[in-house]
């Protein structure tokens, strides 16, 4: 029986050595379980193989310590993750994670697609926190239905900053949340939900200074 196939997420919480073993990993299980996916992957099999042994390459020569050599591993790093990085957002989209023969890995949770389908997850609404913010910021999303997980992510600065600024926080079962965040600065959160079909869409942000 084949394995199922898991994908690298999230890739900035991922140290090179952890790069390294989980690629080796996910092009095993893709080349075990390429009959179960569409034919929209966006790189080849080769690809995933050589971005994952140049990685290795480049890592292994950091031994020595040259300026060099850790010059070559950012540039397999890069490799990597926009290889890598490309195949996740890929593989979590619905009509590749909606075949009920695959599990992805979504934001570092193992989230199964044998669920039957109930549609896409909507996005969750953040209550706006109240009082003095220091260094811990208690959130609450509105009460959700057929919620797996809720992940969440922060940005900082004193403008509404670009999605792309949001970064991974932390993930949880719960509606509740307790996050860590930085002294000294203006911080938006938001929130998503993973659900049987995936991801939802991210929430609207809140913002509080955190003191």
């Amino acid at each position: 029986m084949n394995r199922l196939l898991f994908a690298v997420l999230p890739l900035a919480q991922l140290k090179t050595p952890e790069k390294i073993t989980k690629g080796r990993y996910i092009v095993q299980c893709f080349a075990e379980n390429q009959a179960l996916f569409p034919k929209t992957a966006p790189y080849p099999l080769a690809d995933m193989q050589k971005a994952v042994e140049e990685l290795d390459q480049a890592h292994t020569a950091t031994q020595g310590k040259s300026t060099l050599s850790f010059a070559q591993e950012r540039e397999a790093l890069a490799r990597f993750d926009v290889v890598f990085g490309a195949y996740r957002d890929w593989a979590n989209q619905p009509d590749v994670t909606g075949d009920n023969a695959v599990k992805i890995e979504q934001l570092g949770l193992d989230v199964s697609r044998e669920a039957q389908a109930r549609g896409p997850m909507l996005a969750p609404v953040l209550k706006q926190p109240t009082g003095e913010v220091e260094g811990e910021l208690d959130l609450m999303v509105d009460k959700m239905d057929g919620f797996a997980a809720l992940v969440w992510f922060v940005a900082y600065g004193d403008e509404m900053p670009a999605d792309e600024a949001f970064r991974y926080c932390t993930a949880g079962t719960r509606l509740r949340q307790t996050l860590t965040l930085r002294s000294g600065l203006v911080a938006w959160v938001r929130v998503l939900a993973v659900g049987p079909q995936g991801a939802g869409p991210l929430s609207a942000a809140v913002k509080r200074r955190v003191l």
